[in-house]
């Protein structure tokens, strides 16, 4: 079941008026987790962000939320993890499942506990679980 809790608008202010950048929608993403936190500190969430949130600090923040996250990695983003996922899911046992779905035959491969480092001269850590599938 899909909740919309709260909304978090762009606003030219909390951009950087100096140079005439408007506000993005990372920062603005920042500001609604805080406010989310605040106002349901023990609600259990799952966020299911596109590619544009795949990047170090947004994971680390849901860790620390204990929130679930599910990010749609693609294949040129965050390319220290395929390069060590590709080779990877190939060795590991089991972490292959196919499924039928109708005419659509899907593939899903997985390998856990891939470590992402980041960071000023990638200092900071994350563990990873990564699924990769295809359609037929």
């Amino acid at each position: 079941m899909t909740i919309p809790l709260m909304s978090e608008f762009l606003s030219y202010p909390e951009g950087d008026t100096d140079n005439n950048k408007q506000d993005c929608e990372l920062k603005a993403f920042h500001r609604l987790m805080k406010r989310l936190k605040k106002e349901f500190p023990r609600l259990s969430i799952i966020l299911l962000p596109d590619g544009l949130y795949a990047n170090g600090p947004v994971m680390e923040l849901c860790m620390e939320n204990k929130w679930q996250f599910m990010i749609v990695l693609k294949d040129n983003c965050l390319r220290s993890v395929w390069e060590e996922f590709n080779p990877l899911r190939e060795l590991e046992e089991g972490n292959k499942v196919n499924k039928k779905w109708g005419n659509r035959k899907q593939h899903f491969k997985w390998v856990n506990g891939l470590e992402y480092w980041y960071g000023d001269k990638n200092k900071r850590r994350i563990v990873l679980h990564v699924k990769r599938h295809g359609n037929k």
